[in-house]
């Protein structure tokens, strides 16, 4: 062998053992997780003060950690979370550092409970489509019942008994007041007592026959209370009545009523409505019913019109309690 093949060998050999010490540095550096991280941070050009101000981790824990001291770190959910956050901070797997920093340092492996995802809104293409169906029934429904109440009154209402309302042309009753039995004047009873004689008493020579008796009294007054007790005590206990001045039914208020607008299409050039009603002891119209009507598209406004009247409560007796009104209405041009 030459003396240029010696040198070559003693190259080959030099090489491989540099090769060798090399590759055992890297062992030695890289030989656990927290070398791991040393190295990805120093790749980075970041030092322990640096990782420590962007993870908000003290850099005392970073560098145990990184020397994998155990008797520093803090409870082993801590130090996980902590090994989390630097390994998600110099871009390493977290999930695979995180197991080979438990499994190294000797931390117990406890049940992973599953990752919990910040809630979120599920997206329902349908709910858009039923807010609006809704909103629209709901303005539906509200369309009908304003549609209902003006329309309360197509079928007509009549009274159960409409023979005992009397009608007028100026919107109250006539006032007929039954006629009451007077008492007989006292002249009259004092005629029939001495008209009958005595009974079991005959004719004293000198006394008056009966015709001359009924004769004196006719020309004279009445005889006085003293003479005849039972008699005039009858015309006493029922004295004539004096006529009872009647005080006229006042209305207070009297309001127009309201021309429905969705009456105006069927609806005549005027159209009458007859209503019949009680008042009640405070003036307020109760009871109302439709006797007549030529459309009954108008007996609600006719009803709504007269539950606003008011009457003199002083005015209203049982005999006046009952009228009847009819209102006239105009179409609009």
């Amino acid at each position: 062998m030459g003396q240029a093949d010696k040198r070559s060998v003693a190259d080959v050999v030099a090489l491989q053992e540099e090769r060798a010490r090399r590759n055992g540095e890297a062992e030695g550096t890289l030989g656990h997780a927290g070398a791991m991280l040393r190295a990805a941070r120093e790749a980075l050009g970041l030092s322990v003060h640096d990782v420590a101000l962007r993870t908000n981790i003290k850099a005392q824990n970073l560098a145990a950690i990184e020397e994998m001291n155990r008797e520093v770190l803090p409870s082993q959910p801590y130090t996980m979370g902590f090994v989390r956050a630097y390994a998600r901070e110099v871009s390493l797997p977290e999930d695979a550092l995180m197991e080979r920093f438990r499994r190294e340092i000797g931390y117990e492996v406890r049940d992973r409970a599953s990752r919990i995802d910040a809630p979120r809104r599920p997206k329902d293409p349908d709910g858009g489509r039923e807010l609006s169906v809704l909103l629209v029934l709901a303005i539906v429904g509200f369309v009908l019942f304003c549609v209902w109440k003006l329309l309360i009154s197509a079928s007509p209402e009549l009274p159960e008994d409409a023979s005992r309302f009397t009608f007028s042309k100026d919107d109250q009753t006539e006032v007929v007041r039954p006629a009451e039995p007077s008492a007989v004047p006292a002249e009259a009873q004092t005629e029939s007592v001495a008209e009958e004689p005595p009974a079991g008493e005959g004719q004293a020579e000198g006394q008056p026959t009966a015709s001359q008796t009924a004769a004196v009294t006719e020309s004279v007054e009445p005889v006085p209370v003293e003479e005849t007790p039972p008699v005039q005590s009858a015309a006493e206990a029922a004295p004539e009545p004096e006529a009872e001045a009647l005080r006229p039914l006042r209305r207070l208020v009297a309001v127009d009523p309201v021309y429905p607008p969705l009456c105006e299409g069927n609806a005549e050039p005027i159209e009458t409505v007859t209503v019949a009603y009680t008042i009640n002891g405070r003036g307020r119209p109760t009871g109302g019913r439709i006797t007549s009507s030529s459309n009954p598209c108008f007996n609600g406004a006719a009803l709504a019109a007269l539950e606003r009247w008011r009457y003199d409560p002083g005015t209203v007796r049982g005999d006046n309690a009952r009228q009847t009104a009819r209102f006239t209405f105009d179409r609009p041009y």
